[in-house]
């Protein structure tokens, strides 16, 4: 979600990506590129297994366009895999570049289980909010999703007794994934 190249001034603003299903291969690094304004990201669950260099939503810097501002981040799943840690394995769950501005990143669940040192949310933005998402211990544990290894979007339904559940906080998300509504507030794209 940016402009053709960062050598025009291309301003994207008012766009909502939603409920996509992002999945990786071998030399992914990067599922979702952002700069623009006014943007909510909600309800998308990124499926990056393949690949050793993990970056799933990038809050980058503008080139000639005006930082991004007014980024919402909202309910989404993020996982990295479940296969044995690999040495140097890089997990970076959301970046947000310095210059951006109104950041919001709320009730989203991420799993890393085999990268070494994952990081949740890094940035150093003006006026960024990070509330209820996944723990430092959360990131390692599994959320107790229907199927232990997902791979498809019903794989990343919560069970009952999922932490992710009545974790997160109020926030104008009313629906998930899969189009049900949220009555109680979770982690994550998905309900039960």
């Amino acid at each position: 979600v940016a402009s053709e190249n960062l050598q025009n001034d291309e301003r994207l603003r008012d766009i909502i990506v939603e409920r996509n299903f992002f999945t990786s291969g071998t030399a992914t690094q990067l599922s979702l590129l952002v700069v623009s304004s006014a943007i909510t990201v909600r309800n998308n669950i990124f499926n990056m297994t393949a690949g050793k260099y993990k970056t799933f939503v990038k809050i980058a810097s503008p080139g000639t366009s005006p930082p991004s501002a007014e980024v919402n981040v909202y309910n989404n799943t993020l996982y990295g895999g479940s296969a044995p840690v690999i040495a140097g394995n890089e997990f970076v769950g959301i970046s947000i570049d310095s210059t951006a501005t109104k950041v919001a990143v709320v009730n989203n669940l991420i799993l890393a289980p085999s990268a070494t040192n994952p990081v949740r949310i890094v940035g150093t933005g003006a006026d960024i909010v990070s509330l209820n998402n996944s723990t430092a211990f959360q990131i390692k544990t599994a959320p107790g999703w229907v199927f232990a290894i997902p791979s498809i979007p019903s794989d990343f339904k919560l069970t009952a007794k999922s932490y992710a559940i009545s974790a997160g906080i109020s926030i104008p998300v009313f629906s998930d994934f899969f189009l049900n509504s949220r009555h109680i507030y979770h982690l994550g794209a998905t309900g039960q």
